[in-house]
């Protein structure tokens, strides 16, 4: 059988993993000292790992060449705890 149809999800359609996102960023950031991390939704929406982490590092100067990994990481924890 041909396929007739594809559905894209852009987040937010089916589901909404963004929030994931901001809680990656807070937790991840509270474990090396920082609370109340956040980036507005413009820095994080739509962007990779690395955008995200240059902005925190930005923000926060927050150091450390695994940064991105470590987000990555807590958000893919986060994701299968559900």
């Amino acid at each position: 059988m041909p396929i007739r149809a594809i559905l894209f999800d852009l987040d937010g359609t089916l589901v909404d993993s963004e929030v994931l996102t901001d809680r990656a960023i807070a937790e991840e950031l509270l474990a090396g000292g920082i609370a109340g991390a956040s980036l507005p939704p413009a820095e994080t929406r739509g962007r990779t790992w690395s955008d995200i982490a240059a902005a925190l590092r930005v923000r926060y100067a927050v150091s450390g060449a695994t940064l991105e990994a470590r987000l990555e990481a807590r958000w893919i924890a986060l994701a299968e705890a559900g």
